[in-house]
């Protein structure tokens, strides 16, 4: 949920609930919302969300009037209706987050762009499931990650010391 493909709604920037549809009501810049679209992104979006609202909320991100607000709403909407397929998704939630960042100072901006490791999950047929079990480049140091030995989905131990011991999970 949330608006359809990639999640927008009548939600301005995608946290903020703006009317767009006549009639129905504003709740003045002050209802918001994280993490309701359909996501490629999870954790990095919802990051970025949270800290467009964080500063919404206190004054350091100043919130559009009303109709540049819907304005924006409408571009995000009509291009949620292109969105035909998973590299279309990546690269329009891919945008999204890149201008989350922008708007909000985020400095390490680019590093958010992980299309690459998308594209290559989707080209790979990688089961969903599975994704966690494989090797991907960091897009802040370029380096490929190790494969963790144990299937993400088998490691129910979700202790740090699980994790940086793997061979000790029982």
């Amino acid at each position: 949920g949330g608006g359809g493909k990639g999640g927008f709604g009548e939600r301005g920037r995608g946290s903020l609930w703006s009317p767009v549809t006549e009639g129905k009501k504003s709740a003045d810049n002050r209802l918001f919302y994280i993490g309701m679209q359909d996501q490629v992104f999870t954790f990095t979006m919802f990051q970025m969300q949270a800290r467009w609202v964080a500063r919404a909320i206190t004054g350091d991100l100043m919130i559009p009037p009303l109709d540049k607000q819907r304005e924006d709403m409408t571009k995000w909407l009509a291009r949620n209706a292109t969105l035909t397929d998973a590299v279309a998704l990546i690269n329009c939630q891919t945008e999204y987050v890149m201008e989350l960042a922008e708007e909000t100072g985020y400095c390490h901006g680019n590093a958010l762009d992980a299309r690459d490791a998308w594209f290559g999950w989707v080209k790979s047929k990688v089961n969903v499931a599975r994704y966690r079990d494989q090797s991907y480049r960091s897009v802040v140091t370029g380096h490929m990650s190790p494969v963790h030995p144990v299937p993400w989905m088998e490691l129910l131990d979700d202790s740090l010391e699980a994790y940086v011991n793997p061979t000790e999970v029982k």
